[in-house]
């Protein structure tokens, strides 16, 4: 039985590493780490805006720990497997979102004329 619970987890250790990764993003001026926004000082932590991610800096040395979201978790119970990037990690990780494929979609938004001022 025990066998088969370490079997399991060698297995899924593929997805769980593809989801935390390492990278050096560069010493900060100060100590710490680059940021996208500015330097980070150690185990400071930052929001990448682009993915449903954060960028954990891990020493002086610009050694970080990136996590990240591809998928909202199965507890979620979504009907889609789309992430909602404009909120914070990791609360991206939950929130379910529509979809929509803009290149079928039959109604564009088009933005409103600018108001005019006397």
């Amino acid at each position: 039985m025990s066998w088969n619970f370490i079997l399991m987890g060698l297995m899924l250790m593929p997805l769980v590493l593809s989801l935390v990764h390492f990278k050096n993003v560069g010493p900060g001026a100060k100590g710490g780490c680059k940021g996208l926004k500015g330097d980070l000082k150690v185990y400071g932590m930052e929001d990448d805006p682009n993915v449903c991610g954060a960028l954990h800096c891990q020493n002086d040395e610009g050694d970080a720990l990136i996590h990240y979201c591809q998928i909202p978790g199965a507890f979620s119970m979504c009907r889609e497997n789309g992430i909602a990037s404009s909120k914070p990690w990791p609360e991206c990780c939950w929130i379910c979102v529509e979809l929509i494929d803009c290149a079928k979609e039959d109604t564009q938004v088009s933005p409103e004329a600018p108001i005019e001022t006397l």
